[in-house]
């Protein structure tokens, strides 16, 4: 068996992926600071899977901690989700971003060339893209320099990476995430983080875990046709299985380092996907509208003929599936909570 490290492995991409891997016969080696999640999620992957895997408490910045851990243990390959994520705190507090974000890379970096470990998959985010792009955009639609610090961290990563695989023996595959969505159809893991999240699915979620069931939604004037923000989502087991596809994919004779997105294809408004929990609930959600946020653009979903092509993988899952899964978890949430 393979053994990977998945760095940010309590995470909601992360964990979604570590079941995922854990299924197709991987050994797991995870670590986190639970900065953002929290360590109960262990457990609950464990739960899912009845396998035992590694998991270490540690931060990726310090390389101290990965020489230890490198050092005890063979690993194939590499999934690097560790990174802080959201686009308004990044606008808030963007040295953060660029110390986190582009020094874990680094540091796991250094420590893969040290250790010869020859695959590294990067999770990396459709918001480097230029905002005034059209839709669908590919790989090669142009990035823009004045994007948010969250984006730029994620494409100075992607240049690091770049110039590293072409100067070793490290292959790279950038994954461009568009919007993961919905949760593990057995409702046991999901979207649960300690700082409240901005993300659509989870106000929602957290909206009807609360007696108001409010929620706001961030701007109802922008150039779309219901004047609400439009996203392509995809469910964040389509994601974490793209992962597999692509951990196979290096193992091939492939370029050193390549980009590849990963979405639906399909552009969602904000009050799409509203009135699908509305038809899965059967009953109306309660939301208000507010201004727009900074860093927010109008609309943007993807293509992604290359994912097709090269890692022979689509999605499974449409905006119903995310949106049952969502509501699984909410219930599943509930009970831990209660007890």
């Amino acid at each position: 068996m393979k053994s990977i490290l998945v760095t940010g492995g309590t995470g909601y991409i992360g964990s979604h992926t570590i079941v995922a891997l854990l299924m197709q016969g991987y050994d797991v080696i995870s670590i986190d600071n639970y900065h953002n999640s929290f360590p109960t999620i262990i457990e609950l992957i464990k739960k899912i899977v009845n396998r035992e895997f590694i998991h270490y408490e540690g931060d990726c910045t310090d390389f101290i901690f990965l020489e230890k851990m490198f050092s005890q243990h063979a690993i194939d390959g590499i999934i690097h989700f560790a990174a802080m994520k959201s686009v308004p705190e990044s606008l808030s507090h963007p040295l953060q971003y660029y110390h986190v974000n582009i020094n874990a890379t680094l540091e796991l970096l250094k420590a893969a060339h040290t250790y010869n470990v020859n695959k590294f998959i990067f999770s990396s985010t459709c918001a480097l893209y230029d905002p005034h792009a059209l839709s669908p955009v590919d790989e090669y639609t142009q990035v823009s320099l004045e994007s948010t610090p969250y984006g730029l961290s994620k494409l100075f990563c992607e240049n690091i990476l770049r110039t590293t695989a072409s100067q070793s023996n490290i292959k790279v595959l950038a994954l461009r995430y568009f919007n993961p969505a919905g949760n593990h159809p057995s409702g046991i893991i999901g979207e649960w983080s300690r700082n409240k999240s901005e993300n659509l699915f989870p106000c929602i979620i957290d909206a009807l875990l609360h007696d108001d069931h409010l929620f706001t939604i961030y701007g109802n004037d922008y150039d779309t046709p219901d004047g609400t923000c439009v996203r392509d989502f995809i469910h964040v087991m389509d994601l974490a299985e793209a992962h597999i596809a692509a951990l196979s994919y290096l193992d091939t004779p492939s370029i050193p380092f390549d980009i590849i997105n990963l979405g639906s294809e399909k552009g969602f408004s904000v009050l799409d996907v509203v009135q699908t929990f509305e038809t899965v609930l059967n009953s109306p959600l309660s939301y208000i509208y507010g201004p727009r946020r900074k860093g927010d653009i109008a609309s943007i979903y993807s293509s992604c003929k290359k994912a097709k092509e090269l890692l022979h993988w689509q999605c499974k899952y449409n905006l119903e599936d995310m949106c049952r899964s969502a509501l699984l978890w909410k219930e599943y949430r509930s009970k831990i909570s209660s007890n």
